[in-house]
């Protein structure tokens, strides 16, 4: 496993996520978003070989769902309503 995904605390990502959901100025809004992300992406590569994790996969999932409508409907990211 990769060394930089192991020093990254289980939790991150959900911290980083809650920071996002918490912030009111849009100018750091983008930026907690991006963060959230980043953590929940390197989450997501930690997990991968873990099958007792389907609770949190679902959780991340969720969380993904609120950070894309945070994008599109709050800071009004280009190309995201593509109906």
């Amino acid at each position: 496993m990769n060394e930089h995904l192991e020093e990254v605390p289980p939790d991150r990502w959900r911290e980083q996520y809650q920071a996002a959901l918490l912030e009111f100025d849009p100018k750091k809004l983008g930026e907690l978003v991006k963060f959230a992300e980043s953590a929940i992406f390197f989450r997501l590569q930690s997990l991968r070989r873990s099958p007792e994790a389907q609770e949190e996969r679902r959780a991340i999932e969720d969380a993904v769902s609120a950070l894309y409508t945070i994008k599109k409907e709050i800071l009004k990211f280009p190309g995201l309503d593509l109906h």
